[in-house]
């Protein structure tokens, strides 16, 4: 008796986890509070599940992997260079909108400065965009 097959439909995709990973870069130019380390934090456990998150920081001295991100420097001279950025998320200052609006032209920007009365439902509203 010969054996028989059986063909099956290939499994389905997990519609769960997206099919093109994003790119997600935030600027830290300055000292964070603890409550925005917080915010960071938590933020980039939820897009490293979309991507690729890269954390820009003046206060990070050298480039590392860590809690799901990469940490670099922010030099003042030059945004850091990537292939394509999804979305960019500056902390508080206004003035690295240009430059990365120049380095990053099909970018998201947006800006969070909870100083200016950003509040926790425009923080979520502003992941769920992403």
């Amino acid at each position: 008796m010969q054996p028989s097959y059986k063909t099956t439909k290939p499994a389905s995709v997990d519609q769960t986890f997206p099919t093109e990973m994003k790119n997600f870069l935030f600027i830290i130019p300055d000292e964070l509070s603890p409550l925005e380390n917080a915010i960071l934090a938590v933020t980039i456990g939820r897009m490293a599940h979309y991507g690729y998150v890269y954390v820009a920081d003046v206060q990070q001295h050298h480039v590392e992997d860590r809690d799901c991100a990469r940490y670099m420097p922010l030099r003042n001279d030059a945004m850091p260079c990537f292939g394509r950025i999804d979305s960019v998320l500056i902390f508080h200052d206004g003035d690295y909108e240009t430059p990365a609006r120049k380095s990053y032209p099909d970018a998201r920007i947006m800006i969070f400065n909870p100083t200016a009365g950003d509040s926790w439902l425009e923080h979520e509203l502003l992941l769920k965009a992403a």
